[in-house]
């Protein structure tokens, strides 16, 4: 049965290019006529493992081009909700990989939710399975500033950032992760820090799941502060 488009298509900020969404009440339909299609999420482990739509697998927004997603189904994308870029970004790359069949679920996974439609949540057995991510503290990562070659990122809002961060930082807000990591440096280990732990030790793991050599900063950037290691301010002009 032919895939009805009841969204309208939607276009990335400053591009031409235009990506097709569908919105929660016609992927619900699609799962009840048991339609053959892919539905994807493309955040984190961790926000997969919490709640995620019935019946979707999860393959972080950096690691579809690794997936070998099927060319011959549907597939159908989301994120977090509306503001999420993640799953426009990734359908554009699969578009560009030869995908023709790429949809985006409009509103992502909070319109979803608005409707009551079915969620699952992974069994604690699976959440086991996440490799733990090494640590590094604030006075071993100091000592080491300018002897090694590393990233240190930060994954905080941009305007914690600027009023304050690690020297040689370079920020990638964590809800912005599963489409902008791809711009790091595998080659290089990244040391990950933010002010709050629990976003930290999930940016690390999703870094982590993605092929990336990850640490990340016992205590942020609080206990780095705390022992009066250099902080780097924007310079405002």
């Amino acid at each position: 049965m032919p895939l009805v488009l009841i969204a309208p298509a939607l276009c990335l900020a400053g591009e031409v290019w235009c990506q097709q969404s569908l919105t929660p009440d016609a992927v619900h339909d699609m799962q009840g006529k048991q339609q053959d299609f892919v539905l994807v999420d493309v955040r984190s482990p961790n926000d997969f493992q919490a709640q995620h739509i019935q019946g979707a697998i999860n393959i972080p927004g950096t690691l579809l081009h690794k997936a070998r997603l099927p060319k011959n189904k549907p597939l159908v994308l989301y994120c977090g909700n509306s503001a999420c870029q993640a799953g426009h970004i990734a359908a554009k790359a699969l578009a560009a990989d030869g995908y023709d069949r790429v949809m985006v679920l409009d509103g992502g996974l909070a319109a979803w939710q608005s409707k009551s439609y079915p969620i699952s949540a992974a069994p604690p057995a699976d959440a086991a399975k996440t490799l733990p991510v090494k640590r590094i503290s604030a006075r071993e990562l100091n000592g080491q500033l300018g002897k090694k070659p590393f990233v240190i990122l930060d994954v905080r809002p941009p305007a914690e950032f600027r009023s304050g961060r690690l020297p040689g930082a370079v920020n990638i807000p964590f809800e912005d992760l599963p489409s902008k990591s791809a711009g790091l440096d595998q080659a290089k280990p990244v040391i990950v820090y933010d002010r709050i732990p629990q976003r930290s030790r999930q940016a690390a793991q999703l870094l982590q799941s993605g092929g990336f050599k990850v640490w990340e900063l016992s205590g942020g950037i609080s206990v780095w502060a705390a022992m009066k290691f250099p902080i780097e301010v924007q310079d405002h002009k």
